[in-house]
């Protein structure tokens, strides 16, 4: 490789940084006008329109963070899966104190 296609290659490199970061600015700035507009209930309308986990894991890669940090779909939901089965535990304990509160 001669001197000129390395410098295409680093000016190319650099070029695909800066359309990436432009993009990623531009993802979140439509996100919070999104949210801003819907007031209140912007996070829930978010939630409904735009799947957050794969809107995440694109800002995080886009923003630079190395592909094999994020986790695998199934780690996802297995951790939202235990977050649930956590979730309803509480909230049985809570029923089961509320019971001996009342007896």
């Amino acid at each position: 490789m001669n001197a000129s296609e390395l410098f295409r290659v680093n000016v190319n490199s650099a070029a695909k940084r800066v359309m990436k970061q432009v993009e990623l600015q531009n993802d979140l700035q439509a996100y919070i006008q999104m949210i801003n507009a819907f007031g209140e209930q912007g996070p829930q309308i978010a939630a409904k329109l735009i799947n957050l986990d794969e809107f995440a894991e694109k800002l995080l890669r886009d923003g630079g963070i190395d592909p094999g940090l994020l986790r695998s779909p199934r780690e996802r939901k297995e951790i939202e899966e235990q977050q649930q089965q956590a979730q309803q535990m509480m909230m049985m304990a809570q029923m089961a104190e509320q019971q001996q509160k009342q007896n």
